[in-house]
């Protein structure tokens, strides 16, 4: 934790980013949260860890590249992935490959130089099974040849690990989910609900959560629906509100530790979140089918895609909040970007959500 990093005692701190598969789309919503409200943490973060596809919005971070860029390359695979009933374990597709396209576009030429010393990458080495952080790089491409290394999971990717240095390597997941250093304070960020800084939060049951892989993780329904989702992605519509939603608890980590210089007020306020998918999400969208909320549970249809355009806002849904995040966004200027439109609303006491596929857990209400 980094409440301490970020109260201005002016203690160290970092970034840590989990394993997240194609829930990627969670941690660049948080970091697109960080960069419009509180660059400076981005900016401060004297290390920025990485595991699996964590380690490419670790990387996107300490290189300040662009998040559409970023974006554009999990869109390609996620388009690629749901080709065939097989998604990502067909033979045609190569995931990888797609990643490393959009990384050698993101990347700058001394990216290198940047990351050295700051990014740390989480790999598997697989002669012995032993964790290893790389911090050093050489090239670009000796940059690229890690990243490829901690987001490769066997089977899955191919059956041959790539080489990092002439030692082959496998998914840094494996044996250090979110990595971290317990020198200095950390903001853990991951797609899945535990014991984290920004995360999902679903019904607080902390005697459900358990340490695996470095990581606390809480057993339940909904992140066994996120595991899923990781391995293999829903539609862009779901990923879209994964984005969304990593934007919001974003937010809810900066109020919590008033973090971004906003004076938040101590009552209960009232807000309104419009999640507006952007023309390529709508583009992408109408070849999708309808599907079902990605924290319910439930299978989402894989049936003909409609010839009609989703509707771009479903019913509101209201309610108190409740839970320990009571303080959200009353002097937070109305801000709009590419997937996500923030409103001071005109009433205090009760909020209303309104979204593509809304759906809030405790300290965004209920349905």
């Amino acid at each position: 934790m980094a409440e301490e990093g970020l109260s201005g005692t002016g203690t160290p701190f970092s970034l840590s980013f989990s394993g997240s598969g194609f829930l990627a789309l969670y941690q660049i919503g948080v970091v697109q949260s960080l960069l419009e409200l509180a660059p400076e943490i981005l900016k401060s973060a004297s290390k920025v860890y990485g595991a699996s596809a964590g380690s490419l919005i670790a990387a996107a971070v300490v290189c300040e590249s662009s998040l559409e860029d970023l974006k554009e390359a999990f869109h390609e695979a996620v388009r690629d992935a749901r080709k065939t009933i097989l998604g990502p374990l067909s033979p045609g597709c190569n995931t990888l490959r797609t990643i490393q396209k959009g990384l050698y576009k993101m990347l700058p030429e001394n990216s290198h130089q940047v990351a050295s010393g700051r990014l740390h990458i989480s790999l598997t080495r697989v002669t012995d099974r032993q964790n290893v952080m790389v911090s050093e790089f050489s090239s670009k491409e000796d940059l690229i040849q890690a990243l490829i290394c901690s987001c490769f999971v066997p089977i899955y990717c191919g059956f041959i690990p790539p080489s990092f240095r002439g030692v082959r390597y496998v998914d840094g997941g494996f044996t250090n989910l979110q990595p971290c250093s317990d020198l200095e304070a950390v903001i853990t960020v991951s797609p899945f609900t535990g014991e984290l800084d920004i995360c999902p939060r679903d019904c607080p049951a902390i005697f459900y959560s358990f340490q695996i892989l470095n990581s606390s993780i809480q057993i339940s329904v909904e992140n066994l629906c996120r595991f899923s989702y990781a391995l293999f992605p829903p539609s862009y519509l779901v990923l879209n509100e994964f984005f969304s939603r990593g934007y919001q608890d974003a937010v809810l980590f900066l109020q919590r530790n008033n973090a971004s210089g906003i004076n938040y007020p101590a009552n209960t306020v009232t807000f309104q979140l419009a999640s507006l998918l952007s023309k390529n999400y709508l583009s992408r969208a109408n070849e999708e089918s309808p599907c079902q909320n990605p924290d319910t549970g439930g299978l989402e249809c894989n049936g003909p895609a409609p010839r009609d355009p989703p509707p771009k806002q479903a019913p509101a849904v209201s309610g108190t909040l409740n839970g320990t995040d009571q303080k959200i966004w009353q002097q937070l200027p109305p801000r709009q970007h590419k997937d996500a439109l923030l409103i001071q609303p005109p009433v205090s006491g009760m909020y209303v959500a309104v979204g593509v596929n809304a759906h809030w857990e405790c300290e965004y209400g209920k349905r």
